[in-house]
């Protein structure tokens, strides 16, 4: 099952780079050892906190940063991002959603250490991270079911924390 959820968010989120013809300011295709990355793991922070901090309106820019972000996550050996059945149905129609997911999670992870392992509070900073971002540019995405779940689970920290685990066992 996991391994068919990363294929899917593979080829997702090759669809929606494949148009962008990324110039980035490094090219991590030519690295070979997952080390090598670790060198560049400020300028992905840089790429995701641009992510999550500009509107999707800059589409030219975000499309850089964002595949920048994902060539140097799927690299990575700092971080190694989990992906719940959920957050694969945030893609449907809304694709940047995904990324920001992801720049969530892997903030959680590289900027507080005892989030590396703990994998449930990477998933937790990676949905607040949507919920924040859909709140500030609701208009640019659609509402989905998931979405709307996402916003009730958010009511009470309990409900949240109770929503996350479910999320994480499918």
């Amino acid at each position: 099952m996991f391994k068919r959820t990363m294929w899917s968010v593979g080829l997702l989120l090759m669809a929606c780079f494949a148009q962008a013809q990324p110039v980035t300011p490094v090219d991590l295709e030519e690295l070979t050892e997952a080390d090598d990355v670790s060198a560049y793991n400020e300028l992905a922070m840089d790429c995701a906190d641009y992510l999550l901090e500009n509107s999707p309106a800059r589409e030219n820019e975000r499309r850089l940063a964002g595949a920048y972000f994902f060539a140097w996550l799927t690299k990575s050996s700092d971080v190694s991002a989990r992906l719940s059945e959920p957050m694969l149905m945030y893609g449907e129609g809304n694709e940047d959603l995904m990324l920001i997911y992801m720049a969530g999670f892997a903030k959680s992870a590289m900027e507080d250490p005892s989030h590396k392992d703990d994998s449930t509070s990477c998933v937790e900073d990676g949905f607040i991270a949507v919920y924040e971002y859909y709140l500030d540019h609701e208009n640019h995405f659609d509402e989905t079911d998931e979405i709307e779940a996402l916003i009730e689970a958010t009511e009470s920290d309990e409900a949240f924390a109770a929503w996350v685990e479910a999320a994480m066992e499918e």
